[in-house]
C-alpha cells in the first residue's frame, strides 16, 4: 500500500497526469488551445471520453474514457476481446473546452482508422503507454466537421504532438489540411529530416528542418509567427526561418492524415493546436508531455554528476548529468559494404534508448563509434577504426551485463 501523502507529490511532478482532479493537467496550466486530442486527460474539467473505438469484426462501437487521468485500457481490451481482439479508433474527442462536438476528429471509413488493439494486445509506445498505430495502412485521417482550428488568429499558431515514424523510406506526412490548398501546416519525414511545411497565403511554402531518427519517440513542436517558423524534436530546435509570408489561418475541415498515395507507418498519442505563439510556454508544454509519456531525457531528473560534479570526463550508457541533453553514443553498422551511423540517446528515466538502437540494428551487428562525454568538457571518445570499435548489438540482440 502507498499512502496518499506519497502519491500526491508524485502526481504533482507528473503534471497531474495520474490524477484527473488535481487542476494541474496540461490545459489547466496552459489554456487557450483551439483543439486538443490525447490518450490522456488534458483538462480537469473535461468529463467526456478520449476516443470512440470500433471492433473490426462486428462493427460495434464504444466510447472509452479515462481512469485517474489515463486511458481506460481495461474497458478497451475487454471490448476488443469479444470478437477477434482488434479495435480501431473512429473518433478522437476534442478536450479543449470549445463548443462540444464541433471539433472532434472522426473517420467513418474503416480502412482509414488507426488501430489501438491488435490481436488482443494494446498498441503501446516504447514506454508502455497506449498509442495509435497506422502501420500497414495506405493512409488514415481524422476529419473535423468544417471547423476552423485557428479561430481569431491571423498571425501565429503552435502545434504540439507525439509520434514515432517508422523506417519506411517514402515520405510520410502529418497534416492540417483544409478544403482547398494551401495547407496551414504539415510534418514531412524524409530520411532523417522532419520538416514542417509552412504554406503562406500565396501558396508558397518553406521547410524548417530538424534531424530525427526512425523508430524513435519524439515530442515534436512547431511555432509559427507572422514572419518566422521553427520546428523542435525533443526540445532540440532546427534553424528558425525568417522573412516568411503571413501564415494561413482560415482553413476549415481540417484533417490529420497521410496522403493516400503514401503509407504512414507511425504511432501517435497527442495532438494540440494553439491559435497563438506559445514560444514562452514551449519548453514547459514539452516537459509536461514528456513527463507523462517518458519519451526523452530532458534534465528534469538528476544523475550522478549532479551530486558529485567537476568530472573532467564522464562516459556511461545511462544519463549522468541533468545539464547534459545530448546522445550517449554514436553507433555504426556496415551492410553490403555501406557504413551508416546513428546517435543513440537516453529515455526519460536516464536509460539507453535500446528501442532506437535495435531499430538501427535491423537484426545485424552494431558497434560503438563514439562515446560522448557527459561532463560538459567536450571530451568525446571517437574510434574511427571499425576493427577497434566495441560491439553493442550482436545479431539483433543488445549486449548485456550479468
Amino acid at each position: 500500500f502507498i499512502s496518499a501523502s506519497a502519491i500526491s507529490p508524485y502526481n504533482s511532478i507528473r503534471g497531474g497526469a495520474e490524477g484527473g482532479v488535481t487542476g494541474t493537467l496540461l490545459l489547466d496550466l496552459y489554456p487557450g488551445a483551439s483543439a486538443a486530442y490525447s490518450l490522456r486527460q488534458l483538462r480537469t474539467a473535461y468529463a467526456g471520453p478520449a476516443i470512440k473505438v470500433r471492433r473490426e469484426v462486428d462493427g460495434a462501437v464504444l466510447n472509452i474514457g479515462f481512469v485517474d487521468g489515463n486511458l481506460d485500457t481495461v474497458s478497451l481490451l475487454a471490448f476488443a476481446a469479444v470478437t477477434n481482439g482488434y479495435a480501431s479508433v473512429s473518433t478522437w474527442y476534442d478536450q479543449s473546452g470549445n463548443p462540444s462536438g464541433t471539433r472532434n476528429f472522426t473517420q467513418v471509413s474503416a480502412s482509414r482508422q488507426p488501430q489501438i488493439v491488435v490481436n488482443n494486445v494494446l498498441v503501446v509506445d516504447g514506454s508502455g503507454n497506449p498509442a495509435f498505430s497506422s502501420d500497414n495502412l495506405a493512409a488514415f485521417n481524422f476529419q473535423t466537421p468544417s471547423v476552423n482550428l485557428f479561430p481569431g488568429s491571423t498571425d501565429a499558431y503552435s502545434v504540439f504532438t507525439t509520434n514515432v515514424m517508422s523506417s519506411d523510406t517514402s515520405s510520410q506526412y502529418f497534416c492540417l489540411y483544409g478544403t482547398t490548398t494551401p495547407y496551414p501546416f504539415r510534418w514531412v519525414k524524409t530520411g532523417i529530416n522532419s520538416r514542417a511545411q509552412n504554406y503562406a497565403t500565396d501558396g508558397s511554402f518553406s521547410l524548417p528542418l530538424v534531424s530525427i531518427e526512425t523508430d524513435t519517440h519524439y515530442v515534436q513542436s512547431y511555432i509559427r509567427t507572422p514572419s518566422t517558423a521553427q520546428v523542435f524534436a525533443n526540445s532540440v530546435g532546427g534553424a528558425e526561418l525568417t522573412g516568411l509570408n503571413p501564415p494561413v489561418t482560415d482553413q476549415s475541415n481540417i484533417l490529420y492524415y497521410s496522403f493516400s498515395s503514401l503509407s504512414l507507418n507511425a504511432k501517435t498519442q497527442e495532438f494540440i493546436i494553439y491559435p497563438s505563439n506559445q514560444s514562452a510556454n514551449r519548453t514547459a508544454i514539452e516537459t509536461n508531455i514528456n513527463t507523462n509519456y517518458n519519451i526523452f531525457w530532458d534534465g528534469s531528473q538528476t544523475g550522478l554528476l549532479d551530486e558529485y560534479p567537476s568530472a573532467s570526463a564522464a562516459y556511461s550508457l545511462k544519463a549522468l548529468n541533468s545539464n547534459y541533453l545530448g546522445a550517449a553514443i554514436e553507433v555504426s553498422k556496415t551492410v553490403a559494404s555501406v557504413t551508416s551511423t546513428r546517435d543513440i540517446g537516453f529515455l526519460y528515466n536516464g536509460s539507453l534508448d535500446t528501442a532506437s538502437l535495435l531499430s538501427f540494428a535491423g537484426g545485424g551487428d552494431v558497434f560503438v563509434a563514439k562515446w560522448y562525454d557527459q561532463s560538459g568538457e567536450g571530451n568525446d571518445i571517437p574510434q574511427g577504426s571499425a576493427s577497434a570499435q566495441p560491439k553493442i548489438v550482436t545479431a539483433g540482440v543488445v549486449e548485456l551485463d550479468d
